[in-house]
């Protein structure tokens, strides 16, 4: 068995968990919202939840600041940290449907011109395709 064909079920099984915490995470944005709870709330839940679960990892592993360094720290923070969320459960209030479909999509289309603005990535065949259908489906 080669080695791509036994990562395989392996890897699907990490992007059914993707699509599990995406999905999951959507709807529970917009049962929040309509609920008595606030962006604010929302957002203190998601990482507060997160900061626990993910505590025993960064004490065991680190923080990454070693290979992320300053400034992708404050990527990630700023990118998709509270002020990401904040911007989507308030997004919540008033376009619920479409931030299920745009969010993803957007969020793959920008990490795609990001690779390429600043890691210098090949944006050709496949990818080119992706980004143009995602770009007509978000239309």
């Amino acid at each position: 068995m080669s080695i791509h064909s036994r990562n395989f079920p392996a890897g699907l099984g990490w992007a059914a968990v993707a699509i599990l915490v995406w999905s999951g995470a959507l709807v529970m944005l917009r049962l929040g919202v309509t609920t008595s709870l606030n962006a604010y709330d929302l957002t203190m839940l998601r990482f507060a939840v997160a900061g626990l679960l993910l505590a025993p990892i960064a004490l065991r592993r680190g923080r990454g600041t070693d290979r992320l360094g300053v400034m992708g720290l404050g990527a990630m923070v700023v990118c998709f940290g509270a002020p990401y969320v904040l911007l989507v459960a308030l997004a919540m209030k008033t376009a619920a449907a479409a931030a299920g479909a745009l969010n993803p999509g957007a969020m793959a289309i920008v990490s795609v011109l990001l690779g390429r603005a600043i890691l210098g990535d090949r944006i050709g065949g496949a990818r080119l395709i992706g980004l143009a259908l995602t770009t007509l489906g978000s239309c």
